[in-house]
């Protein structure tokens, strides 16, 4: 368990990004806070409205994708936190899942410009005392992802689409036996 001081420290690293993505008044701005705020250094789940948000956002204009991409990136290569890099790749793959069928393109050209989205080898977790499972386990997700990624452009795997009048994925939703 980190120290209360890491901890706080921590905090205000993540409000101060917030807070500068905030002061930046472009279009993108939205989408950067949205970005920061799914993927907080606390041990909470992501925070499904933030989730929904960069969902909306990414399918209502393609260049949102590009940016969203781009912010994942830069959000994971700067990290040396495992929640952090966890959070942020669960929010690449509910993208994959249910996001816009352009951005598995705009990670896979991150990807190729070098951008550490997907390539975590070189990760390092230095937030616990003992960081090695918590690092295995990041760098194993992201390979995962990786791989669906390659899946997903080779049209191997399809897209998810959800049905949002039967309300499955929901929170609290149940799926219904049909055979019964």
């Amino acid at each position: 368990m980190p120290s209360r001081l890491k901890r706080a420290i921590g905090a205000v690293k993540d409000q101060t990004s917030i807070s500068l993505a905030k002061i930046v008044n472009t279009n993108s701005s939205n989408l950067d806070v949205a970005v920061l705020k799914a993927t907080t250094r606390d041990l909470e789940p992501v925070n499904e409205r933030y989730v929904n948000d960069i969902l909306v956002m990414i399918s209502s204009n393609k260049l949102h994708a590009v940016i969203c991409a781009n912010a994942i990136a830069k959000r994971i290569g700067k990290t040396k936190n495992w929640v952090v890099a966890l959070k942020s790749l669960m929010i690449v793959l509910r993208i994959f899942q249910n996001g816009d069928p352009f951005f598995p393109q705009e990670v896979l050209h991150a990807r190729n410009r070098g951008a550490k989205i997907l390539n975590l080898t070189t990760f390092n977790d230095y937030s616990q005392s003992s960081p090695y499972d918590y690092t295995a386990f990041v760098r194993s997700f992201a390979f995962y992802l990786d791989q669906r990624l390659d899946c997903l452009v080779t049209g191997k795997i399809q897209r998810r689409v959800a049905n949002k009048t039967t309300g499955i994925g929901r929170k609290g939703s149940r799926r219904v036996n049909p055979q019964h």
